[in-house]
């Protein structure tokens, strides 16, 4: 098996969706609003529009924000 010669960038795909539908999206929302994770570090959020197309994705940062303040368990 090749080796991946693109970066890894860590990363949680929250979700996605083909087509705007704020129904659907409400309904999954209000059926999942007690899901949880396990604990982890993050030091910022950038929020990603993702395009398909014949050569690939296209990823676009449409905002992020550094996260600042104690990162110690409870915080």
């Amino acid at each position: 098996m090749a080796r991946d010669k693109r970066r890894f960038l860590p990363h949680i795909t929250l979700g996605r969706m083909k087509r705007n539908h704020p129904r659907r999206l409400r309904e999954y929302l209000e059926l999942h609003h007690e899901l949880r994770s396990a604990p982890f570090l993050c030091d910022h959020l950038a929020l990603f529009s993702s395009q398909l197309s014949p050569s690939g994705a296209h990823h676009e940062v449409l905002g992020s924000v550094l996260l600042q303040g104690d990162s110690g368990p409870g915080s």
